[in-house]
């Protein structure tokens, strides 16, 4: 029976009565009551607050235990519904304190099971509020998370509640969570937890309290600025790697390994001072500390990269030797480490230790525990894809015993099925036609299609990697089989991996379904599926760039199925549509196969018709992809983007324009406003879009000038703090490529780029470089309508010459003094008059021979020359520049006649132009 407000006037009175009765069941009911009432009207409440502030905190002082738990509920239903204000809630502060002390208390008293719910909703929701009053509240409710946390007396879903709560803290309030007390107490009470003995195998524990600390550790690196992060967890790393427990030494590699994603930009910089620390716990004699040891060396190959590859020779013998431990766990953990380092490494690393890694991992291909044959069937995979053509000599061995799982059809063993098709498919890769025969490729392609039949989503998975390695062997002649193959991934995005759960959404009267935004709906994801789907959709995609003119049939067909998963809820399938949709146009352009296209607008000529029809509904979509909520999709998308631009250039990007234009606007806008003054991770998404917009500009020429003025009061953010260094370093070398294809249409933008570059020069040697590159661009873009900036610029890089930097505080290396000097050189040959050369000359000279960046030799050794033939070389120094230019000249005409590269070469050689050898010899002859 539901009653009208206000219609039952008497209700507040007789609660009142209740929760003051003499009797303990009254005052429970009451507060319960209470509870629901508020819970039911929520702010209707709010001209009672005081007195409800009143009587709950008489009842959480109540002496009855069930009447304090009836009375919290009261409590978290009046924080959650009524208060809305920063007056409400200073008024309820009180009131919240006590409620904190009476779940200490429930705890206290044995009430775990009843105290759990708070510790699990209400107390993260107190962390995380937006009232500046609570804040107080968060030391009380961060100790008892972290001692719930650490005591083993009670359940791991319990004390995992506490863990968690410490997680949400990060992740919403993350500076809060960093005051010095709390971080460390945390990191403190997260290191003790991974100590404890993990006596269930990894991969079949059902998530023990250690392996969730260092999870929930793995997620606080993610929100949790790296810079404060870092310090607090190397502090009580030093303890615990040092320790004579093994089980603390296990912990210190468990937390190294789960803030290597999070803290990767600070760690690629310590690798000097990490990898000895890795390669000591590799030769622990305990194995949980080998374990853990490795899984931190994992950790490092997927996130520390390329960094992680110079230790090669340091680690991978200590891994082979383990994987004849006689722990199954160490021998596992050793063949999955060894894939996540090979999966990065580069092919002339892998072929260093290709044997000795086939002869231990053969061994395990018919092991009887199927974890490790899965994990060695990866493995394996991996080094053939990472190898490449130096695998051939092992194919006849592997592709027999792999193929014997191609019939496999008991539910227990598809997963190895599953990774043997994937693993064929990186076999039949590196061989080529050359070493597979068409009836070895066909007769597999046959085998691994009948698992279709068997409605095992990752077994459709790793067939569809299978076919996408196929076709990049057989490339056009795959035509044979896409009839029957564009059948099953129409199958395969057909299928429902997204469950609307109807109960758990309640709509507004006269709300129907068709109005409200999926992405707020409660779903539940069938992940098997969605992978199914990611892998088919790339897999499409590769049958549009490589079968050619077989394809275009199946241009509409496939241009529906990427638009029925345009909007999916899961980004994962939104980003392989976004990374693949272009690949319908990459189709055409190279079944068409257009003259190239000359820059800038007008466009010089127009898409074809089908080229036009795609166009129409591909950059439409992956315009909006940029708008996505979601990084990957984004970046994704931006890649996408970049490559049609480079391949159609002009005339795609012109009928675009306006939409292009005002998409990345609002992106980078909204880049800028996201972004959080302590947020120092990973910006892929933004690297992706810089790269976009350098083919951009590439395509537009001069044109991009318009386009540069829009866009550069949004870029000029980015390239300064708070963003983290990788994105100001993408934007000062985007500005300097910019400049080099917009010519002196940048000459109304040089003067802010010019202070940026001179503001930003002095912080790191990284930085000095693209500030350098930028400057020498737009020197040379905007030819002597830049001299202006002269002064400036001579005074701004005059301590790279008079003191090498140290007013600095980091030391030059030679490339930086390569630079340097290429500035100079291109105002010496851009506008002489302008330059103080007498000045200047002696800073030029003392830099050369050129010995870094070799790039720059041509523009160095034209103004050197420039100055030599025009007599403004000091005569104590002409005798030494002369000597220089015919060395110069000499050994790049040596080299000429040789155009192997033998013992005598000189890297000029390969950059310096044969006009300039021949400018140089003539200038010999002058004199």
């Amino acid at each position: 029976m539901t009653v009208s407000f206000g219609q039952w006037p008497e209700l507040p009175d007789f609660l009142q009565t209740c929760v003051k009765s003499d009797l303990p069941s009254h005052r429970e009911v009451g507060f319960r009551m209470f509870a629901s009432v508020v819970s039911a009207i929520g702010t209707t409440v709010a001209p009672m607050l005081q007195l409800l502030i009143e009587l709950f905190h008489a009842g959480l002082l109540d002496a009855e235990l069930e009447v304090k738990e009836a009375a919290l509920l009261a409590v978290r239903e009046l924080v959650d519904n009524v208060v809305e204000y920063d007056e409400q809630a200073v008024a309820v502060l009180p009131l919240v304190n006590s409620s904190i002390d009476a779940i200490v208390a429930m705890f206290q008293n044995g009430k775990e099971k009843e105290a759990r719910p708070h510790l699990v909703d209400y107390l993260p929701q107190l962390m995380c509020a937006e009232f500046e009053a609570f804040v107080s509240c968060v030391p009380s409710i961060a100790n008892l998370m972290n001692q719930v946390a650490l005591n083993a007396g009670f359940e791991p879903t319990t004390r995992i509640a506490g863990l968690t709560g410490m997680f949400y803290l990060a992740e919403h309030k993350p500076n809060i969570y960093c005051q010095p007390e709390l971080l460390m107490a945390n990191i403190q009470v997260i290191m003790q937890l991974c100590t404890e003995a993990d006596e269930v195998d990894d991969e079949t524990a059902d998530d023990p309290v250690p392996n969730q600390a260092a999870e929930v550790l793995a997620g606080i690196a993610i929100f949790v600025p790296s810079k404060k992060l870092y310090p607090a967890v190397v502090q009580c790393l030093q303890r615990a790697l040092y320790s004579d427990d093994p089980m603390h030494r296990k912990a210190g590699y468990l937390c190294l390994a789960s803030i290597a994603e999070g803290c990767t930009k600070v760690m690629r910089y310590r690798m000097e001072e990490l990898m000895p620390e890795v390669v000591r716990g590799l030769q622990d004699p305990v194995p949980v500390v080998v374990s853990a040891c490795l899984f931190a060396l994992s950790e490092f190959s997927q996130y520390l990269q390329p960094t992680i590859f110079d230790y090669h020779a340091s680690v991978l013998p200590l891994v082979f030797n383990l994987l004849d431990s006689t722990v199954h766990k160490v021998i596992k953990r050793s063949v999955f480490t060894l894939e996540h380092f090979i999966l990065g490494s580069e092919s002339s690393v892998i072929v260093l230790y290709l044997q000795p890694l086939m002869q231990s991992l053969c061994r395990f291909v018919d092991s009887s525990d199927p974890v490790l044959q899965l994990m060695t069937f990866s493995c394996i995979g991996a080094i053939a894809a990472a190898s490449e053509q130096n695998f051939v000599p092992y194919l006849p061995q592997v592709i027999p015993m792999f193929s014997s799982y191609l019939d496999v059809t008991d539910n227990q063993h598809l997963r190895l099925r599953a990774k043997a098709t994937e693993s064929l498919g990186q076999f039949l890769h590196c061989g080529g036609r050359e070493h597979c025969s068409l009836e070895l490729i066909h007769s597999i392609l046959t085998r691994a299609k009948a698992g279709f039949a068997l409605e095992f989503s990752e077994l459709n998975e790793m067939t569809y990697s299978l076919v996408a390695n196929v076709c990049l062997v057989l490339k056009a002649d795959f035509a044979v089989y896409l009839p029957e193959f564009m059948e099953l991934m129409t199958n395969s995005l057909g299928l429902h991996d997204l469950h609307f759960d109807i109960d758990k959404f309640n709509t507004n009267v006269g709300t129907s379904l068709t109005d409200i935004d999926e992405r707020q709906c409660e779903f539940e994801n069938d992940t098997s599926v969605t992978d199914e789907k990611v892998a088919c959709v790339h897999t499409l995609g590769t049958l549009a760039r490589h079968c050619g003119a077989a394809f275009v049939q199946y241009i509409p067909r496939a241009m529906n199925l990427f638009k029925s998963l345009r909007r999916h809820l899961n980004h994962l399938v939104r980003s392989a549509v976004a990374s693949n949709f272009g690949e319908l146009l990459t189709c055409i352009y190279y079944v068409e196969n257009p003259p190239q296209w000359v820059p800038g607008l007008p466009a010089d000529r127009s898409l074809s018709n089908d080229a036009n029809n795609v166009a129409a509904v591909v950059i439409p979509r992956l315009l909006k992809y940029l708008d996505d909520d979601d990084d990957e999709v984004v970046a994704s998308a931006a890649e996408g983007l970049m490559e049609l631009f480079r391949l159609y250039g002009p005339c795609l990007l012109a009928p675009f324009l306006e939409p292009f234009s005002g998409t990345v606007s609002k992106l980078l806008d909204r880049g800028t406003s996201q972004h959080d003054d302590d947020d120092d991770h990973d910006m892929e998404w933004y690297e992706a879009l810089v790269d976009m917009l350098i083919a951009v500009a590439r395509a537009l020429g001069p044109a991009y000038g318009e386009l540069h003025a829009l866009f550069m009061p949004y870029l000029l953010k980015y390239a300064q703090e708070p963003f983290p260094d990788d994105a100001r370093l993408h934007t000062l070398g985007l500005f300097g490529i910019i400049a080099t294809y917009c010519g002196n249409a940048i000459l109304p933008q040089a003067e802010g780029l010019v202070d940026l570059a001179l503001s930003v020069l002095h912080e790191n040697k990284f930085f000095l470089t693209n500030c350098l590159y930028l400057l020498g661009a737009l020197l040379y873009a905007c030819g002597p309508a830049a001299s202006s900036y002269y002064p400036s610029i001579i005074q701004g890089i005059s301590p790279v010459f008079l003191n090498k930097g140290q007013e600095w505080g980091f030391e030059l290396n030679e490339a930086n003094w390569d630079n340097a000097v290429a500035v100079l050189a291109k105002m010496i040959l851009t506008a002489p008059d302008a330059v103080p050369i007498p000045q200047i000359t002696p800073h030029f000279l003392s830099a050369l021979p050129v010995k870094g960046d070799y790039e720059e030799a041509p523009i160095i050794y034209r103004a050197l020359l420039f100055l030599y033939s025009n007599r403004m070389i000091p005569e104590a120094q002409v005798a030494a520049v002369a000597s220089l230019l015919r060395e110069v000249r000499e050994t790049a005409l040596v080299n000429g006649q040789n155009p192997r590269y033998g013992p005598t070469r000189s890297p000029m050689h390969l950059l310096l132009p044969e006009d300039l050898l021949m400018q140089i010899g003539q200038a010999f002859c002058n004199a």
